[in-house]
Parts: structure tokens; sequence; C-alpha cells
């Protein structure tokens, strides 16, 4: 599995456990959960204009991203948790996130009951710190 996707799933799951919707034993996320996590951080990755970038310097810098998405997977917010110590970088991830959005309807079981679900991960954008 690839690490991004290994982040966001064992972040799921921490808050799948806390929702009571995956017991404290289980190893991973739903199938679908983890393809729906994997099309949501891909589909923001792609919508980063500056890909060019990490193919030619080959870093990566992290932003730590909480975004709220509603059942028909309209981006409803979105806020850099922890920075990457570059504004410009940080308003990039937002950017990303915007530009991303709206994303395909998240699985029924990542849903709260106020009809919405809360992802926070990290965000690789390509460059410097």
């Amino acid at each position: 599995m690839p690490l991004r996707l290994a982040l966001l799933t064992g972040c799921l799951c921490l808050s799948l456990t806390l929702l009571g919707l995956v017991g404290t034993g289980e190893a991973a996320a739903p199938v679908s959960v983890q393809r729906w996590l994997s099309s949501v951080v891909a589909k923001i990755e792609a919508a980063d204009r500056s890909r060019a970038a990490r193919q030619q310097n080959g870093r990566s810098v992290a932003v730590d991203v909480r975004v709220r998405v509603a059942e028909d997977g309209s981006v409803l917010a979105m806020e850099v948790e922890r920075s990457s110590g570059t504004r410009s970088l940080d308003e990039r991830a937002i950017a990303a996130i915007k530009a991303a959005g709206p994303f395909t309807a998240p699985p029924a079981q990542m849903l709260l009951p106020n009809g919405t679900t809360e992802l926070s991960f990290p965000l690789a954008l390509p460059g410097r710190r």
C-alpha cells in the first residue's frame, strides 16, 4: 500500500473507530472507503498545477490539511492544520483542494449524522522549504 494511502487509512481508521463504525480490532478501513480516499487525494494532487516541479527537484513538502465534504461530494470547508513552513505552499494546498472539488459522494459509512465527513491528512506538494 503506498505510504500516502497508508497514512490516510490509518487516520480514517482512527476516526471510524471513534465513531463506532469500525471495531478497535479492525486493521483497515473498508475497501470502498480506501478507494474513495485514494480518489480524493489523487484528484487534489492532479489539481496542483506545479507537478512538474516534483520531477525537476524530486522534493516534496507536506501540508497537513482538514477537509469537510458533504454527502454529495461538495467541499464545504478546508483549512491548513499544520503548516509546511512556507505560506505559498500552504496556500497552494488550499487552492488545489478548491480546484479538485467536488469529489464523488463519500461512502455512506463515512457520513456523520449531519451528512458530512471530515478528512485530516498530509498533502505532499512539490517544492522546497
